[in-house]
């Protein structure tokens, strides 16, 4: 009976052994695996984040370009002829070499269309009856000097989107402003960047691209309406506001619009003027 008693102590103290000495290494473990866990996250975080920063970067450096093209145009002498025909050959020969533009006009002082590439249908259509979003600029063009680049948020227009632009054509002494010329910038090559990115990005959410009013304007996702409030937003707001200064970046895990939980990595833009 003694012997029986001992064994059962012997082996609870056995057992309490293992325990204690299991009890350290169950810790280190643990922490071992929420480091590895944490690490894990903030390595994707920073993917996320530099991979939006990446292609936040490549849109500007487009709209970049589209803006010193526009401004070369601008200086063209047969702009300031009153030849619609040699105006629109050239055009049209831009328009051939520069696929990333979709139309070319010079708005007279009135805010009329006095020449265009393409359909001369437009030509004495005032800028109010083409768009009523870039007719709003053309007092700043008038008022602005060479150089000078104003353009409008994403627009629908008759191909999609689009983004228009307007610059001063000044006189021989680059100091008078004689009209204006607009340019219209499809947005299919930004669509196409986003789509690119979007396949690149780990998991089954998608990326999207919003305007200053956090409204989408490109997205892959076919339950996110365009030009309407980024549905995440519409159950945390807070989410828009982790990045908020031009080039700023950041990351966040909230539940989403779908009930998921999501890590999402965000870049801020430069304004390019109103866009």
């Amino acid at each position: 009976m003694l012997s029986l008693i001992n064994k059962s102590i012997n082996t609870k103290f056995v057992f309490l052994a293992i325990v204690s000495s299991a009890i350290p290494l169950l810790i280190v473990t643990f922490l071992s695996v929420s480091k590895s866990i944490s690490s894990l996250e903030h390595l994707l975080a920073e993917e996320l984040m530099n991979k939006a920063s990446l292609v936040g970067d490549e849109i500007d450096d487009f709209f970049d370009q589209r803006i010193s093209d526009i401004k070369v145009l601008s200086q063209a002498d047969v702009l300031e002829d009153s030849d619609t025909q040699a105006a629109k050959q050239y055009f049209d020969e831009v328009l051939q070499a520069n696929p990333m533009l979709n139309r070319l006009m010079v708005i007279d002082p009135q805010g009329n269309v006095s020449s265009s590439s393409g359909d001369q249908s437009l030509i004495g259509q005032s800028l109010g009856q083409i768009n009523s979003d870039v007719s709003a600029m053309f007092s700043k063009v008038l008022a602005g000097t060479q150089g000078d680049v104003y353009m409008t948020d994403a627009l629908k227009s008759d191909g999609g989107l689009s983004v228009f632009v307007l610059t001063p054509i000044t006189d021989d002494s680059n100091t008078v402003v004689e009209a204006a010329l607009l340019g219209e910038i499809p947005m299919k090559p930004v669509e196409n960047m986003i789509a690119s990115f979007d396949g690149s990005v780990i998991g089954d959410k998608s990326v999207y691209l919003l305007n200053d009013d956090s409204q989408v304007i490109v997205t892959g996702d076919d339950q996110q309406a365009l030009f309407d409030l980024f549905n995440d937003l519409k159950v945390k707001p807070e989410v828009g506001e982790v990045t908020e200064e031009d080039g700023s970046k950041a990351y966040v895990i909230y539940e989403d619009y779908h009930g998921d939980m999501v890590m999402a990595g965000m870049a801020d833009m430069k304004a390019h003027a109103a866009n």
